[in-house]
């Protein structure tokens, strides 16, 4: 059975996300200012920037539950410590924590 990654994987053939040609990817500056004229063509936050997508991808697993350790393999980092910043703790979500322990 294959998984969602590798339905992915097949879709595109090569190992980026974001690529003119197969393998070769697309330079970062090039990526972010695209992003940045769309964001601002829809008339979002000027806020809004690339690193947002990654930010919100960590930040919303951790939030479901996925573990720190796992965040961090999927953003490619080397240290947890750094990807201990994508963590927000909410109220919500200590309570949630605590009624694990509930009988």
């Amino acid at each position: 059975m294959m998984n969602r990654f590798n339905k992915v994987k097949n879709l595109y053939n090569n190992n980026y996300i974001f690529s003119r040609v197969m393998d070769i990817k697309l330079n970062e500056d090039y990526a972010s200012k695209h992003f940045k004229k769309a964001v601002r063509a829809a008339g979002l936050n000027d806020n809004i920037h690339f690193h947002t997508l990654r930010h919100s991808f960590a930040s919303r697993l951790i939030l479901k539950g996925v573990s720190l350790f796992v965040v961090k393999e999927l953003l490619g980092r080397e240290d947890i410590r750094t990807t201990q910043i994508y963590s927000h703790l909410k109220t919500e979500n200590l309570v949630n924590a605590i009624s694990f322990l509930e009988i």
